[in-house]
């Protein structure tokens, strides 16, 4: 994904529930990629996770900061095409996270895309 359409689906640790919504409806990516304010890549959110969180009572105004999943499959910069596709074969994923060697998120590969 270039880094401008990679940028649409990025969302700040202290932005709120409505706002990672917007990312995930614009952004197209069904994913929403939470950074810090270094650009480092915090978690994920989906639209089951804001689902969730509604059905526990959260508001949209809410942060996203609790419902964060910080268990994330990325890959490096260096990762090519075949490893990629590999990697989200075997773990039945659509979308893989690109980062550096800081955390720092560089990109975000798409299944449909790869």
């Amino acid at each position: 994904m270039m880094r401008q359409l990679f940028e649409s689906v990025c969302i700040r640790e202290n932005g709120t529930l409505f706002e990672a919504l917007e990312v995930l409806q614009k952004g197209g990516a069904g994913i929403a990629l939470v950074r810090d304010a270094d650009g480092r890549l915090l978690g994920i959110l989906t639209d089951g996770d804001i689902r969730r969180a509604l059905l526990q009572r959260a508001s949209l105004d809410d942060a996203v900061a609790p419902f964060i999943c910080h268990s994330v499959t990325t890959v490096g910069p260096e990762a090519g095409r075949a490893e990629v596709l590999d990697l989200m074969q075997a773990l039945e994923i659509h979308q893989v996270p690109v980062v550096d060697a800081s955390g720092c998120i560089r990109g975000l590969h798409l299944l449909h895309e790869v």
